[in-house]
């Protein structure tokens, strides 16, 4: 159901900005149509509450993280009849998160997802209060240990993800998997992996999206730019010749990619990586 939408103020654009809302009543509701400048977590713990993502809103339920980017138009609100609980946090991500944040979470898209494992959720939880303890002191070091909270509780999530990502896959699309894994260099399309793991094209596009949560396509083109990224790192290669050697058809289109993947381009991730 869509409320009468008043827009919510932006947070401070810098600041680590956390808390903890109880049994918001139906009339809760949050609409940013420019979004925000930083980051926004939230852990559903109680209740049920409602988040539009990309036009459809769908149900957040306990035990549901949802992670929205920077500049994103985002709405959410509690359920009609409903009351929801859920821990909030506005952060910006720092520099130093690089190596691992960007291999977790997008930048280009609103994340929805599900922490299965109770003891990461209590621990998330912990993390929160953590959190929120710091905030309300002004000793030294506070802010830093605020970060080191609000780190702990992004690793869990991530290993949140990485659990339900290891879920056990159709053989077809574990066999795709293997074949990107083994020749990512090689021109591969949905018709040629169609054949070799005896599917259509449009039955292995739609399979492969629901189990591994992304595009045949854009999974090959991540596996390339992380092979890349080993290759600056390890190997004195040009960047022509690395762009070759992984399956791209040009360096720019390779440094064009490289850069929405890592944030940098490649000559500066060898450069401050090694």
């Amino acid at each position: 159901m869509v409320k009468k939408r008043e827009i919510a103020p932006p947070p401070p654009p810098s600041k680590l900005v956390a808390g903890h809302f109880v049994n918001k009543n139906e009339d809760y509701h949050c609409f940013r149509p420019s979004g925000a400048k930083n980051w926004l977590l939230i852990v559903s713990l109680e209740g049920e509450g409602e988040i539009e993502i990309d036009g459809m809103w769908k149900s957040v339920s306990r035990a549901q993280a949802i992670l929205i980017p920077p500049g994103f138009r985002h709405a959410y609100q509690t359920a009609q009849g409903k009351t929801w609980s859920f821990l909030w946090c506005h952060f910006s991500q720092r520099e130093s998160w690089r190596p691992w944040f960007y291999h977790i979470f997008s930048n280009q898209a609103i994340e929805l997802s599900h922490i299965q494992d109770e003891r990461l959720l209590s621990q998330v939880e912990a993390a929160f209060f953590r959190l929120f303890k710091r905030q309300l002191l002004t000793k030294r070091f506070n802010e830093e240990l605020s970060q080191n909270a609000l780190v702990d509780i992004l690793l869990l999530l991530g290993e949140a993800k990485t659990q339900d990502s290891e879920k056990v896959l159709d053989s077809r699309i574990q066999e795709v998997l293997e074949i990107f894994a083994s020749s990512y260099a090689k021109k591969h399309s949905l018709e040629s992996l169609g054949k070799k793991v005896r599917l259509s094209p449009s039955r292995l596009g739609h399979l492969f999206k629901e189990q591994v949560g992304m595009s045949c396509m854009e999974k090959l083109q991540h596996i390339r730019l992380e092979q890349a990224a080993k290759l600056l790192l390890f190997t004195e290669q040009s960047i022509a010749e690395i762009s070759d050697a992984v399956g791209f058809t040009s360096q720019s289109q390779f440094s064009t990619q490289f850069s929405k993947y890592y944030h940098c381009s490649p000559s500066h991730f060898r450069k401050h990586r090694s």
